[in-house]
């Protein structure tokens, strides 16, 4: 009995670690209703880098960062924005117009520049030196608006054609990308905001740590019983 308690230990320490790797703002999870703020971060295009505020229901600043996806939606600074989803697509804006019945889905190249950013290891985006990152985080938000529809693909853009000669069709390229989404952002009127990306748990780290709470569960229940 003592060594499976171990080895659960064992798994559920892992299953933590998994999730930290995972999604390293895993420790702010938002969801549906949490109210948020927006900041300015390093970038002179009118977009991200943002910096992510939590507003309701704790307060805490500069949890994560973050990117817009629609050029022709706004905000203030420190405004509060109310999550009313957290999804795939970015919904009833841009000017792309190629949304299916209001749902403007992203596209594989805009969660792989994404999730590397917010991992940390996104190649070309310099981190270190803060006038540089001014340089990195225009030529990002300008790529993920050109991947998204809201301007015209430019391939002199370092991230674009980092994406076409480096990554798409690479071996395993996509792996991770389902922990990038969308959050849908509305204003205190009611009215939308600019939809922002973010990071969730990846879905098999969330499993493993399920599985191995189950199994604590289930030895300190045969442990009551006795």
């Amino acid at each position: 009995m003592v060594r499976v308690k171990r080895l659960l230990l064992l798994s559920l320490i892992s299953s933590l670690l998994l999730l930290s790797a995972a999604a390293p703002g895993w420790t702010y999870p938002l969801k549906v209703g949490d109210v948020i703020s927006l900041s300015n971060g390093p970038g002179t295009t009118n977009g991200g880098e943002f910096k992510v505020n939590m507003v309701k229901p704790t307060s805490s600043t500069d949890i994560f960062r973050t990117f817009c996806l629609e050029k022709n939606e706004y905000f203030s600074w420190d405004q509060h924005l109310t999550i009313k989803g957290i999804n795939d697509y970015a919904t009833a804006g841009g000017i792309s117009g190629g949304e299916l019945e209001g749902k403007d889905y992203l596209s594989d190249e805009t969660k792989y520049l994404y999730y590397h950013f917010y991992k940390g290891d996104l190649s070309g985006y310099n981190y270190s030196n803060p006038v540089e990152r001014v340089y990195s985080a225009n030529a990002l938000q300008e790529a993920i608006w050109m991947l998204e529809g809201e301007m015209t693909e430019d391939p002199t853009n370092y991230f674009i054609d980092y994406l076409k000669k480096s990554v798409v069709g690479s071996q395993g390229w996509t792996a991770g990308l389902d922990s990038v989404k969308v959050l849908n952002l509305y204003k205190p009127d009611g009215s939308k905001a600019q939809d922002q990306l973010t990071m969730v748990p990846e879905p098999g780290a969330l499993l493993s740590l399920g599985i191995v709470l189950l199994g604590l569960g289930g030895v300190t229940r045969r442990r009551f019983k006795r």
